[in-house]
């Protein structure tokens, strides 16, 4: 994710609320005859639910 792209997000997440969630995964690789953790690309995950609309006796 660019830095541009999760700036989106966190004004998202600033003005409506939500859940703004990072995940971040590192696998075991080798390193010579060590290991080491080689991490991948972080997801940034905004989540958002719409309320619900309000409903008058005058809708159909």
């Amino acid at each position: 994710m660019t830095l541009e792209s999760e700036a989106v997000l966190v004004d998202l997440f600033r003005r409506l609320g939500g859940t703004l969630t990072r995940l971040e995964v590192s696998t075991a690789d080798a390193v010579g005859s060590f290991a080491a953790w080689r991490p991948a690309r972080p997801v940034t995950q905004w989540s958002w639910v719409a309320p619900d609309p309000v409903v008058t006796q005058d809708d159909p």
